[in-house]
């Protein structure tokens, strides 16, 4: 190609000036990254939910917390051989009192006064304490420091026992109070024997920053809770706000791999090279390439999340594949051209019109592979596509200037010193025989039908089994499972009624209609038998303003006008008036607690709030108890109310849905792509568009393989395994790209099938393995990661390159060959 030449001869008249270019360009992007840092334009972002966009659900959610308030749970996991004793009870009545004392202060813990901040501290020791307290003393409303002083002084298990069966079966104990136990004692607990662990709960303020929420929450882990540790006792906590830190962490705990990942890069290179200066020219070229990528996050006002720091990763794999075809097409050629007075220049054009081919190919083909993802509603994923695509760009434009000028600027420094030029890599003669571990191989090639068609078949079962594969989220799943914050989120989840998830439902509606409380009621009792909403004792885990209406028998002597036969639901006969006043009573009595379950608007109390516990494996299943609950509220549209449904589940899931989608279409957009440009490349260079299309088909093969081995292997689809057809073709598809170049230029010198086979597969194919050598040694960082979502997508990753240089060399010949044999 014209251009090529051009351009070789131009990097060969004047490197010095591109490398003071190159320096010149990379000094302005650092200070326009410098620029955007300081006026704030991008910010880092670890939060996972920065990645989607705002669902309408979002906007809902957000207005349930301006007008509800946002409670953030901090929940406390207490393990010992046995739980239910009076040591262990003392020692979590200290815990919980430490906690009451140090935080009742601080706005973060929610409620106006001291006696509302009591009610965020629950416990079964301040449970039973306090029952303990009443029953003894008659005073039925202790204060938190009474009931955690008598839950201290238990005498025997016995005595436990007795109090917590009496508690259960106490016909005064509204069933939402009895809920608590249930839910702080695991699921299938029997009480007459050792129960090894218990839950403690803290409701905070969600509403406060996410900086000074860390800060609380970090505060209460490290200075309160593992205070308590040793004497049989351990205590892990798990909340929300903590995942940020716990993240950090991780990736501190992570960052010994990937220097390995690096060092281990490095000394592959020098294997390969054998030259110092080489592996410093492709490992600077790596570094001006991710300098200028995230240059470019701050530039154009992207924010450094989760989706982005996964561009490095990608780059690590396809700059140092591009350095390594660069410097070794160049060395390879200095060796043919050496007798001429300026081997250098005529190297880099011959490189170039070789070599430069197969990068601009290979960088179009991945550019618009990533580019596609700005087709997707979501803005970390559009923004991820950009910068991936960009930074693939950056590693073309360096590897076919930067890397040949300073290879070009040494080695004249040097011929001008010594008359010679190190590095020259001697023309080898590739034998066009096959060889003893190639001419069995061969025969695939001389018939490739059978297995041609097996390996298709091969590949069918992986997209079908891809189609059932959805992608799902765990929050711990970026940390190491060895950290106690994983530890407790699996085991709250895994044995917990309690669990760490809630949809909200909005019920908007007159207030002052028996019919709209009926409805509420009615459609409460309906999500009881739903799949995906948590029960307790076969009732639906809801928290909602009628849990609490049998706190007022016996307390307010108005209740039993709306409640006239004291069954805990409202009247149909109730007057309006009188259920205003009794939810005026509740909140004169509970405050904050109730004032987080209704709202009252400029004409009075308009809205009420259904926390729901659910159990959608945050997410995967959101939508679907959305959908129960629609049915569960038909009585609530009846009654003319209206209402809204969200929370983390199903937005959670809605995203992950979304997010399969844009990556399905980026994937199909890609291989349509590269067909596409392959045939009409080849078609102009090699005049056989057909050759361009078989090129095409590996990657789809590839993926299909990769998908196949996912679903044997159990590994399942998520933010980072998604991007299994992406990555796949971006670090793929330069393997039989190479492979069919050289093909090619060894079929237009007249040799045969055979022939082609094995130069090609000596020659380049020996290049592929290098290539993919290094980039494996990249990834096995990952799968050597004990965090479970980098060490699946370093498995997956794994194997994706595995089975692209396996097809690039030896599924590709017999592809080729059906274009081999049109040709003759």
């Amino acid at each position: 190609m014209k251009f090529l030449e051009r351009l070789g001869g131009f990097v060969s008249k004047r490197p010095a000036m591109i490398i003071i270019a190159i320096i010149v360009v990379t000094v302005l992007l650092i200070s326009g990254m410098g620029w955007s840092l300081a006026s704030e334009r991008s910010e880092m972002r670890t939060n996972i939910n920065a990645l989607f966009p705002n669902y309408h659900e979002v906007d809902v959610m957000n207005e349930i917390y301006r007008d509800f308030g946002d409670v953030e749970p901090f929940i406390i996991l207490v393990k010992s051989d046995d739980v239910i004793t009076p040591d262990i009870f003392s020692r979590c009545s200290e815990v919980m009192t430490k906690l009451y004392r140090d935080n009742t202060t601080k706005e973060s813990v929610l409620g106006s006064n001291e006696l509302e901040k009591s009610q965020s501290f629950i416990s079964l020791p301040i449970i039973l304490g306090g029952y303990r307290f009443t029953y003894k003393t008659g005073d039925p409303e202790p204060t938190i420091l009474q009931s955690l002083s008598w839950a201290a002084n238990f005498t025997t298990k016995e005595e436990l026992i007795t109090v917590l069966n009496s508690y259960l079966s106490d016909p005064n104990i509204p069933d939402f109070m009895k809920g608590y136990v249930y839910q702080f004692l695991p699921a299938d607990a029997d009480y007459s024997a050792p129960v090894t662990s218990m839950l403690m709960l803290v409701t905070l303020d969600g509403a406060i920053s996410d900086e000074e929420l860390e800060e609380l929450e970090l505060h209460m882990r490290d200075d309160l809770i593992n205070g308590q540790r040793g004497d049989g006792i351990t205590i892990y906590v798990y909340a929300f706000g903590l995942l940020n830190a716990s993240y950090m962490e991780a990736q501190a705990a992570a960052e010994p791999l990937m220097m390995l990942a690096l060092v281990g890069v490095f000394i592959l290179s020098w294997i390969n090279y054998r030259r110092l200066s080489d592996v410093l020219i492709a490992y600077t070229a790596l570094l001006l390439v991710l300098i200028w990528t995230f240059a470019i996050v701050g530039i154009l006002g992207f924010d450094y999340n989760f989706m982005n720091i996964m561009v490095p990763v990608l780059m690590i794999g396809l700059a140092i594949d591009f350095s390594f075809h660069s410097i070794m097409g160049y060395r390879e050629r200095l060796g043919t051209e050496k007798e001429k007075k300026d081997p250098s220049h005529y190297a880099v054009i011959s490189m170039m019109k070789v070599v430069g081919v197969a990068f601009i190919l290979a960088t179009i083909t991945t550019a618009f592979g990533f580019l596609s993802n700005v087709t997707s509603n979501m803005p970390s994923i559009s923004e991820f596509g950009i910068l991936a695509a960009l930074g693939i760009i950056f590693a073309c434009i360096l590897n076919m200037t930067y890397v040949p000028s300073i290879r070009i600027v040494l080695d004249r420094r040097r011929m001008k010193k010594t008359g010679e030029v190190k590095g020259v890599i001697e023309p080898e003669k590739v034998s066009s025989k096959p060889g003893r571990i190639l001419k069995p191989l061969s025969i695939t090639v001389r018939y490739p039908w059978p297995l041609i068609i097996i390996l298709f078949l091969v590949a069918v079962p992986g997209y079908l089994l891809a189609a059932d594969m959805k992608a799902t989220y765990d929050p711990t799943g970026e940390l190491l499972e060895t950290m106690e914050i994983t530890k407790a989120f699996h085991q709250i989840n895994n044995e917990y009624s309690l669990g760490t998830e809630y949809i909200m439902v909005r019920i908007n509606g007159d207030l002052e209609d028996p019919e709209l409380w009926q409805a509420i009621f009615l459609a409460v009792e309906n999500a009881s038998n739903d799949e995906y909403v948590n029960t307790i004792e076969g009732k639906a885990n809801i928290e909602w303003l009628g849990s609490f209406f049998p706190f007022l028998e016996g307390r307010d002597p108005s209740y039993s006008y709306v409640d006239s036969d004291l069954d805990g639901k409202v009247d149909r006969e109730a007057s309006g008036e009188k259920l205003i006043l009794m939810i005026d009573n509740l909140t004169s009595y509970y405050g904050s607690t109730i004032e987080q379950l209704i709202h009252k608007g400029e004409h009075g109390y308009d809205g009420i709030l259904l926390r729901v516990a659910s159990e959608t494996n945050i997410g995967e299943h959101g939508l679907k108890a959305r959908e129960e609950l629609v049915q569960d509220l038909k009585p609530v549209i009846e009654a003319g109310g209206s209402y809204e449904i969200t929370g983390e589940p199903i937005i959670w899931n809605k995203g992950l849905d979304d997010f399969n989608d844009s990556l399905l279409n980026s994937t199909l957009l890609v291989m349509v792509f590269a067909a596409l440009l392959l045939t009409l490349v080849f078609g102009i260079i090699h005049r056989s568009p057909l050759l361009g299309l078989l090129t095409a088909v590996l990657p789809i093969l590839v993926i299909g393989w990769t998908l196949g081995t996912m679903a044997i292997m159990g590994i399942p689809l998520n933010m980072m395994t998604a991007f299994v057809g992406s990555f796949t073709v971006g670090l793929g598809i330069d393997y039989p790209i190479h492979l069919v170049t050289r093909w090619a230029e060894e079929r237009r010198k007249g040799f045969g099938i055979i022939e082609c086979y094995s130069i090609s597969v000596k020659s380049t194919g020996k290049e592929l393995m290098f290539s993919a050598a290094t980039t494996l040694f990249a990834f096995l960082a990952f799968a050597l990661m004990p965090m479970p979502i980098m060490r699946e997508f370093g498995i997956v990753m794994l194997c994706g390159i595995i089975f692209s240089f396996l097809g690039g060399v030896f599924v590709m010949p017999m592809l080729i060959r059906i274009w081999h044999r049109r040709s003759e």
